[in-house]
């Protein structure tokens, strides 16, 4: 695998070469332990260009693939760099539709989660000049409202469920048995996290890596396939 100690910031040309998925999922054949240091370097390495290059990686065709493989044999790393796909959805209209820093969870309830399409089109790296090879296109998740409607799409109240109003009775009546809890919005920025090679190799895990399953990401990824 390529060095990753020093990163320029004027060669992403060269960086879009090469992904940093394929080649933990290649050295995860040889070591598994070289794989999780190597991961583990990838977060630490806390620069912009390192943070969108593994964004934009995760969005490569393969890239489920590698994640479903570097569980099969790194388990570890591949929890690392789920982990580095964690982040804010983008918000189309923070003054018409927020989201909201409260809601009603049930009893025991640690998270909600869903699995959707919602997303627009972004370029890291926008600090640099336009049209540069600095420039990385990619997809992330938003919360949409269309302004011309006034509407948001359906899915966000079952998702986010906030306060009813008073003259709101039937969902009244639906929540009674929730409560307000502060809460706070995550994505994972892996499209079709919910692949089956990737449960299947979630599902082969060993005791030993069981602690995996404290990851956010993969907890997220299991309750929401659960859920359905």
């Amino acid at each position: 695998a390529p060095s990753y100690q020093i990163i320029e910031q004027n060669r992403m040309e060269s960086l879009i070469e090469w992904s940093f998925f394929e080649d933990l999922a290649l050295l995860s054949k040889h070591s598994y332990k070289a794989a999780h240091q190597f991961a583990e370097c990838i977060w630490e390495m806390d620069t912009p260009l390192a943070r969108n290059k593994a964004v934009y990686d995760a969005q490569r065709e393969n890239a489920v693939d590698c994640v479903a493989s570097l569980l099969y044999m790194a388990p570890e790393a591949a929890a690392v760099m789920l982990g580095t796909l964690v982040d804010r959805p983008r918000i189309e209209s923070a003054g018409h539709h927020p989201l909201a820093s409260r809601a009603l969870l049930k009893e025991r309830q640690l998270m909600v989660c869903a699995y959707q399409p919602d997303a627009k089109n972004l370029k890291l790296g926008e600090h640099s000049r336009p049209g540069s090879s600095n420039q990385l296109d990619v997809r992330w998740p938003e919360w949409k409202f269309e302004a011309d409607t006034h509407q948001a799409p359906a899915w966000h109240d079952d998702f986010l469920q906030t306060l009813p109003s008073q003259s709101s009775r039937k969902r009244m009546i639906s929540r009674e048995d929730r409560q307000v809890h502060d809460v706070e919005v995550f994505v994972v920025l892996l499209p079709n996290i919910l692949d089956v090679d990737v449960f299947m190799a979630l599902s082969s895990i060993s005791h030993v890596h069981r602690h995996i399953f404290n990851s956010l990401p993969i907890q997220a990824a299991v309750q929401c396939l659960w859920d359905g």
